[in-house]
């Protein structure tokens, strides 16, 4: 399948991103997350994705990180139904984004996704547990883009196997990216995500619950 480019953008001086992208509803030419940014407290999120374009739309995913703490919970929601988004739903599938190394250029996480290859296709009713890891990146980036010199806020993704237990930087032309952010210097923009797989809406909300924990950290 073709990558898939979201253009995450945040105004200046305020707490928010915006992220726009390709619709998975053919009806729809692009569809619009909306992510608040909020104080970290204890038993509050500090990041909270909307499904849709402002804070009335329904929670798709949270992102905790208690205070003095290194890993992330991360809740994957129903957006079906409109909730609040301090309330850890009964139904949210929990994960952790576990920062796996002292410098924070590496985070593990993982999800069950639908079987049958990334191309979107196959037995959905199969699932499997990918274990996955964002990793900062020098050499790979968004398709179009160069990183700017001074930023250490670009990541590629990439999938553990049990025979690697890790991955490698500096291997992209061995590894699968599966995905990509790469910021840019442009005023009210943070970057663009390229997402090169298909796994469902729940991965890609996944992806950008992730990917803007680590960039809001600023790790």
């Amino acid at each position: 399948m073709a990558p898939r480019v979201f253009a995450i953008h945040k105004p200046a001086l305020k707490n928010q991103y915006t992220i726009t992208g390709p619709s998975r509803d053919a009806a729809i030419a692009a569809e619009c997350i909306f992510a608040k940014l909020r104080p970290a407290l204890n038993k509050r999120p500090f990041l909270v994705l909307h499904d849709g374009p402002d804070a009335n739309c329904p929670v798709a995913a949270v992102s905790h990180l208690p205070p003095f703490a290194k890993h992330f919970a991360i809740g994957l929601g129903d957006s079906a139904p409109p909730v609040v988004a301090d309330e850890q739903l009964p139904d949210m599938v929990w994960e952790e984004l576990h920062m796996a190394h002292s410098s924070g250029k590496k985070h593990t996480w993982a999800m069950d996704v639908a079987g049958g290859g990334g191309g979107g296709g196959g037995d959905c009713h199969r699932r499997r547990r990918m274990n996955l890891v964002w990793t900062r990146t020098r050499s790979v980036t968004v398709d179009g883009m160069a990183r700017p010199p001074l930023s250490t806020r670009n990541w590629k993704l990439t999938e553990l196997t049990p025979a690697e237990g890790s991955t490698r930087a500096g291997t992209a032309g061995a590894e699968s990216v599966l995905a990509v952010f790469t910021s840019t210097t442009q005023t009210g923009k943070c970057g663009n995500l390229q997402i090169n797989v298909d796994h469902g809406r729940e991965f890609d909300m996944m992806l950008f619950a992730t990917c803007l924990s680590l960039y809001s950290s600023g790790r």
